[in-house]
């Protein structure tokens, strides 16, 4: 600097680029990194209850593997009827949110018993099947969900029906064989129109970590 006269040097350098890990990250919620799983339950029909254990790999991706039953409930006055579902799946949440699209393996299994005042017979049918569906869940903590999924076979329906006896010691021969027939056919006609091939969760609730 001197008398009526300033003179400023400036030079620019280039700063170095901030590596783009070295931005702070949220830390993610689940308790195995990216990844979330915790038990749900789930109301729906026609099995009425049961429960699954589900998982959730980051925001696209997910799995799961339950169990549900319809417990054995009469039908009229003629007999009763129960089943149970197991699924196993994969998921995709295709936009990263709640909506997925789901595929994997079921098994369900109905079974019935009619009792024709005269002799009992009971049976059950059992479906492998290819299991889709379609719902909605959300990432972890407290979670609500909704899904509709349906069966198709893998195979011919496993059908098989077995008298109880049942019939007084009274009752004629005849009569027996009549009945037994009768109710065996009675069972044969219920299980053909089972399983329903959809299950409907109307809700699911549960926690995941």
């Amino acid at each position: 600097v001197v008398p009526g006269r300033v003179t400023l040097d400036i030079v620019l350098k280039p700063l170095p680029s901030v590596p783009p890990h070295a931005a702070a990250s949220p830390a993610s919620p689940c308790a195995f990194g990216d990844v979330c799983i915790g038990p749900v339950l789930a109301l729906g029909l026609p099995n009425l209850v049961g429960g699954s254990l589900q998982l959730r790999f980051g925001r696209h991706a997910g799995a799961g593997v339950g169990f549900q039953i319809l417990p054995t409930l009469p039908v009229l006055d003629l007999g009763s009827v129960g089943a149970s579902l197991f699924t196993a799946e994969g998921r995709i949440y295709p936009f990263g949110g709640g909506f997925f699209l789901a595929a994997g393996f079921a098994y369900q299994v109905v079974e019935a018993k009619v009792d024709s005042g005269v002799i009992i017979a009971q049976g059950d049918v059992q479906l492998p099947a290819f299991f889709a569906g379609v719902g909605f869940m959300g990432h972890e903590g407290l979670v609500l969900g909704i899904d509709l999924g349906i069966l198709f076979p893998l195979a011919s329906r496993k059908v098989g029906v077995q008298s109880l006896g049942g019939a007084p010691a009274s009752a004629d021969l005849i009569v027996i064989a009549q009945a037994e027939r009768q109710a065996t056919r009675s069972v044969q006609d219920f299980l053909e129109l089972f399983p329903a091939l959809a299950q409907l969760n109307a809700l699911r609730v549960g926690y995941l970590f």
